[in-house]
């Protein structure tokens, strides 16, 4: 069901700008009202990714990514359900280059920072040599109030991860995972991520 979080997702993902390079990402701010954000920031992680997977499982937000997305051509029949998990981390995480599961359609991470002081904590976007497996950062998708950057892994080579933080912060977190598979806790790559929870997409 559309609820007015869902609305001002919507329209903040259409006042966004697709980047293309190395791949289709996006950087997406504002994407909740002020009051909205900070009744995330008051509410523990457990009950945010809940709240949120209710808000991002909507058609609209579906159609709204596809018609950025221009790689990706699918349909809202693509998606068979949304996992959504919670992550927090401080000084010395790092989160090594690395591609997202092609059971994934689109990846979003909620970016949930106390202020703007450390976008270099956001996402790194690097390009890759496939023959040698060196990289470098190309990209940094800040991490900064209110916002989430969204990757499309089904269009493949979407390097990406966190690189060392060098500073005593919280970094914060909610990655949702619209998927065409029914996401299983199994299913998770790295051992610090924190257990989730999965729907039904709604079509």
């Amino acid at each position: 069901m559309t609820t007015i979080n869902t609305k001002y997702i919507v329209t903040a993902l259409q006042k966004s700008k697709i980047n293309k390079l190395p791949y289709e990402w996006m950087h997406i701010e504002n994407i909740f009202s002020d009051e909205y954000y900070k009744l995330l920031k008051s509410t523990p992680l457990e009950e945010v990714q809940k709240m949120l997977i209710d808000d991002f499982n909507d058609p609209d937000v579906f159609d709204t990514v596809i018609e950025k997305f221009t790689g990706a051509p699918l349909n809202g029949d693509t998606i068979n359900s949304i996992y959504a998990f919670w992550q927090s981390h401080g000084k010395g995480y790092t989160l090594k280059p690395h591609e997202d599961g092609e059971t994934r359609i689109f990846t979003f991470t909620i970016y949930l920072a106390d202020n703007n002081d450390y976008p270099e904590a956001g996402t790194a976007v690097y390009e890759v040599n496939e023959s040698t497996k060196e990289y470098k950062t190309v990209r940094m998708i800040p991490y900064t109030m209110n916002s989430a950057m969204l990757i499309a892994p089904c269009n493949k080579r979407t390097w990406h991860g966190v690189n060392m933080l060098e500073h005593n912060i919280k970094r914060d977190s909610i990655v949702l995972v619209f998927a065409t598979h029914k996401w299983e806790p199994g299913q998770m790559h790295y051992a610090d991520w924190k257990s989730g929870i999965s729907v039904t997409h709604v079509i």
